[in-house]
């Protein structure tokens, strides 16, 4: 049954407008006669409509329907005031504005009344259907939204931006009441304050700072006291004055990918380790060559300079050619440990094309008359010659490239052409073949021709040795050159290898300073020299010895590790110290630290140094000239270099 309020603190105008309401709409009228009555009854009653009259002691109409429009609960409620003044515009914009819906002046007339009421029933009716049926849909949608983020896999939750208090969390957050968790930062780790620290950023405080949304990533103690790794979005949500009120988090857990990161990082390090080993293993094993090799290749080389008759000529020259073999292999080896590991890099200097060509001819011609096999190299006329790049590297994919025609070619030639492909103002990029008339490489074994240890022949009694490592070297020179390598070939009917490779220019004003070494011996200085020599193998100590003192006349002096050079520098006086590197008790590195050092024993700090190894890595050759070595040489010791290096240091005056 409908039910209306009437409000008026004279009881004989509540009792007429109870009986014409009651008679006219059969409805429930319920009165007041004070303003604070009539705010208590419209609470608890909820009625349909209310009658107010401004006129009453203590609280006037005013203040009531101020005080009804401003509470949740009886604010949409209509409220028609019942007002004396007819002509007094003021009170009515003054009541409007306030809230009410409706005037009717006193005295009432019933019929007006009447229809008054019964338009705000109609309204309230009206209202309340709508009420309804918007609280239904939003109800709705609550339900659809609250079902979506429960359906989510990952945690979600809703943070007050200032007390950190979970406003909302879905089922996945799995939080109960029990819980205890009232904050995020109580989720998250268990503390009483917020996150911090580079490594458990506050997203709250990031997005109140920023305004913006972030990711980081957490370690999270989970409500059950287990150890997740998440990866937090986080989303800010703004009031009307653009400042962070809520923020929305949703947790992704991270931690299979964590551990999968940790294991590939854990992994990284025993791969690097391996690679450092392997490379250390690699530098010794070279060293152990090296080292005998000198003494074989410089004792060779001292024994082809005496009279021999044919066949020990015959014999020392195999002796020769095959300790160079080996050596090429250490090489090999020592240069693909290098490129593995990264630490390869070119030496940049000027050079002279045509010195390239003239050596490799001379290297090549007498292996061409021993085969009968006709060789050439030609470079088209419109090649720069004088260029700025590696020479050595260069003239070692070239070697690679020609060695491997010759071993592969029975009966024919080798041809080698370069050509100019493309020149700018400061570099070109130039193209050579290497083309031979040999038996060819079967098609189903080219793949893999310029990978590490692979090679066309890898049956048991193949014909042809090897490595397999010098065209997968030559791949990686040739794209440190900034070129490319590749090759065409045809079984039986001979192959046709091809590399490209960028240099610079060399300036009109500069000199080529650089070329491939002949083997003519450098000039050597006249003085008498008192040369310490710091050796630990004897064979070499006999090479140097015969070399330096038999052949040249200079005074030699062994010291068979650091310390002991340290021990003779301090008591005599030399010339010159040749440092190998690698000694027992002390190594060449400590033994020149103290040389160089002003206060320690040793009578001349300023003594020429030249470093004598067997590691022939480009990080030791720096080591030594940054510590203060004046040369550097690697073993196997050729007599020319050596000569050269001395040279240097004592050169004659004009």
């Amino acid at each position: 049954m409908v039910k209306i309020l009437a409000i008026d603190d004279k009881l004989d105008n509540l009792i007429s407008l109870e009986a014409i309401l009651k008679y006219h709409l059969n409805c429930t009228v319920i009165v007041a006669q004070s303003g604070i009555a009539g705010i208590a009854k419209a609470l608890t009653e909820q009625p349909d409509t209310i009658l107010l009259d401004i006129k009453m002691p203590e609280m006037d109409g005013y203040e009531v329907l101020s005080h009804l429009k401003s509470d949740e609960k009886t604010k949409h409620i209509p409220v028609i005031i019942l007002t004396a003044i007819r002509t007094d515009a003021e009170e009515r914009i003054k009541g409007l504005n306030l809230g009410a819906d409706a005037f009717l002046h006193k005295p009432i007339e019933t019929m007006e009344l009447i229809a008054q009421v019964s338009v705000m029933l109609r309204i309230k009716k009206a209202e309340d259907l709508l009420r309804k049926k918007t609280q239904a849909q939003l109800q709705e949608q609550y339900e659809f939204f609250m079902n979506v983020l429960n359906a989510l896999y990952h945690p979600f939750y809703v943070i007050d931006a200032n007390t950190h208090n979970i406003i909302f969390a879905n089922t996945a957050a799995k939080l109960t009441k029990s819980d205890g968790i009232t904050t995020c930062y109580s989720l998250s780790h268990g503390n009483d304050s917020p996150c911090s620290g580079k490594n458990h950023l506050c997203p709250v405080a990031e997005i109140k700072r920023t305004k913006k949304a972030v990711i980081v990533e957490h370690i999270h103690k989970q409500h059950d006291g287990s150890i997740n790794y998440v990866e937090i979005h986080g989303h800010p949500i703004l009031d009307k004055n653009g400042d962070v009120v809520q923020i929305i988090e949703y947790a992704f857990d991270i931690t299979e990918r964590k551990q999968m990161e940790y294991k590939m990082i854990e992994s990284k390090k025993a791969a690097e380790l391996l690679s450092l080993a392997k490379s250390e293993f690699i530098a010794n094993i070279s060293h152990e060559f090296r080292t005998p090799m000198n003494g074989i290749i410089g004792m060779t080389d001292l024994l082809l300079e005496t009279k021999l008759d044919e066949k020990q000529d015959k014999y020392v020259n195999i002796l020769k050619t095959s300790s160079g073999l080996l050596l090429g292999i250490v090489n090999q080896i020592l240069d693909f440990s290098k490129i593995e590991s990264g630490k390869f890099e070119l030496v940049i200097k000027n050079f002279d094309l045509h010195s390239i060509v003239e050596h490799i001819n001379n290297l090549q011609l007498p292996l061409s008359k021993q085969k009968n096999i006709g060789f050439s190299f030609e470079i088209n006329d419109n090649v720069p010659v004088l260029l700025k790049g590696d020479p050595i590297r260069l003239e070692q994919i070239l070697l690679n490239l020609i060695n491997n025609a010759f071993k592969f070619t029975k009966q024919g030639e080798v041809r080698v052409n370069a050509r100019l492909v493309e020149a700018t103002l400061s570099h070109v990029t130039l193209h050579v073949d290497v083309k031979d008339t040999g038996v060819g490489i079967d098609r189903n074994k080219q793949f893999a021709l310029f990978k590490p240890f692979s090679q066309a022949d890898t049956s048991s009694t193949r014909t042809y040795g090897g490595t397999g490592l010098g065209l997968s070297i030559a791949k990686e020179l040739c794209q440190l050159m900034g070129g490319t390598i590749g090759f065409k070939s045809t079984l039986g009917k001979g192959s046709t290898f091809w590399f490209t490779a960028v240099f610079e220019k060399q300036g009109q004003d500069q000199k080529v300073a650089d070329t491939i070494p002949h083997e003519s011996h450098p000039a050597i200085t006249s003085r008498k020299l008192n040369i310490l020599v710091a050796e630990d193998n004897f064979f070499n100590q006999e090479f140097i010895i015969e070399l330096l003192k038999y052949q040249i006349g200079h005074d030699v002096t062994i010291a068979e590790n650091g310390q002991e050079a340290i021990n003779k520098l301090s008591n005599e006086d030399f010339d010159l110290v040749l440092m190998d590197i690698q000694m027992p008790i002390m190594d060449g590195f400590e033994a020149t630290r103290i040389i160089r050092d002003p206060q320690s024993s040793v009578r001349n700090h300023q003594i020429p140094i030249i470093a004598v190894t067997a590691s022939a890595s480009s990080d030791d050759e720096k080591k030594c000239i940054d510590i203060g070595m004046n040369g550097y040489l690697s073993k196997p010791i050729h007599a020319q270099k050596l000569f050269a290096m001395i040279d240097t240091q004592f050169a004659r005056p004009n």
